[in-house]
C-alpha cells in the first residue's frame, strides 16, 4: 500500500521522541526546557497590549501547521507549553507526547519572537 507523500511526513512528524532526541533537539533552541512532560519558554513583553499583539500573529503561524499549543498570558509574560496529543504508537495504540512537530512549532515561535522584538 502506497502512504501519500504528505501522510508519510506528518506520520515521521507525530511519532513521539525518546529522551535522547528529545536532549539532542532542545540543545539547539535557546530558552526552550522541558516543565510537566511538555516543551516551555516563557516570553517578556513591554506590557500586556504587546503580549496579546504577540498571541494574534503566532497564531496565524499556528493555524498554518494545525499544531495548538498550551499559551497562558499573565499580563506581559506568554508561556508556551508544547506536546503532541495523538500519537500512533508502533502499537497501534495512541498516547501523547513530545514529537517533531513540537519542535517545528517552538522553532516557528522563536523565529516570530525575534521578528516582533526587532522591528
Amino acid at each position: 500500500m502506497n502512504v501519500p507523500t504528505w501522510e508519510l511526513r506528518y506520520l515521521q512528524q507525530n511519532r513521539k521522541l525518546d529522551e535522547n532526541e528529545i536532549a539532542q533537539k532542545l540543545a539547539s533552541l535557546d530558552g526552550w526546557r522541558i516543565q510537566d512532560g511538555k516543551l516551555s519558554r516563557s516570553f517578556k513583553f513591554a506590557g500586556f497590549e504587546e503580549a496579546i499583539a504577540f498571541i494574534v500573529r503566532i497564531a496565524l503561524e499556528i493555524e498554518k501547521i494545525d499544531h495548538h499549543p498550551e499559551m497562558v498570558n499573565e499580563y506581559s509574560t506568554v508561556t508556551f507549553r508544547l506536546t503532541t496529543h495523538k500519537i500512533r504508537n508502533p502499537d497501534g495504540t495512541v498516547s501523547s507526547g513530545i514529537s517533531l512537530l513540537d519542535f517545528e512549532l517552538a522553532s516557528r515561535i522563536d523565529a516570530h519572537f525575534r521578528n516582533y522584538t526587532s522591528g
